[in-house]
């Protein structure tokens, strides 16, 4: 009973690291007030699916997820990001997996054994990669190029048209206060 309470709580961070800080996030543009768990956030695919004129534009946000990443995790990322900086809806603007690079790893031939113990030391003027094995000789090996893919999201937060223009007025009023003297920083 000891031995499970560490590992589930081992597990349980490991999980929140793994899903918390892999996807980078920026965003310019206006905050307004967070909506709360329950209200949900619209998901529009491209312009042609936003409703006219029920909606404003409160900022661009760009989100991108590195290789091993999901669309559904930089969708989901996105989604919470709106609903912290209070937009009712996201308008995607481009979605898209890019080509980032390759990378060359050694092939992990099934009949040769396996190669967790080679080290690589420098690379041949062709690109192949030199290893040390444990004995200290330098050898070659097979190799593989794996692609390596980014996803990367570009999106506009909508507010409700109605909710953006009530938080504009509050904004104007709070505004003549401070510059006609009248607020409690006035002093």
């Amino acid at each position: 009973m000891g031995f499970i309470r560490p590992v589930k709580y081992f597990s349980l961070l490991a999980t929140a690291v793994l899903l918390g800080g892999c996807i980078s996030f920026d965003y310019v543009g206006q905050k307004l007030k967070p909506l709360d768990d329950s209200q949900t956030v619209a998901f529009f695919d491209s312009a042609d699916q936003v409703p006219a004129g029920q909606y404003k534009v409160i900022g661009r946000a760009v989100a991108v997820g590195p290789d091993g990443t999901s669309s559904g995790d930089v969708r989901q990322k996105l989604i919470d990001k709106a609903r912290a900086y209070g937009a009712d809806a996201i308008q995607v603007v481009t979605f898209k997996r890019v080509k980032t690079g390759t990378t060359v790893i050694p092939k992990n031939d099934p009949y040769e054994g396996a190669v967790g113990n080679w080290v690589q030391t420098s690379n041949r003027p062709d690109g192949t990669p030199i290893y040390n094995d444990t004995q200290g000789s330098n050898i070659p090996l097979e190799t593989i190029a794996i692609d390596k893919y980014e996803i990367r999201a570009k999106v506009l937060f909508l507010a409700l048209k109605q909710r953006y223009d009530t938080a504009m007025e509050k904004y104007k009023k709070s505004r003549q206060r401070y510059l006609h003297n009248e607020s409690r920083f006035s002093q």
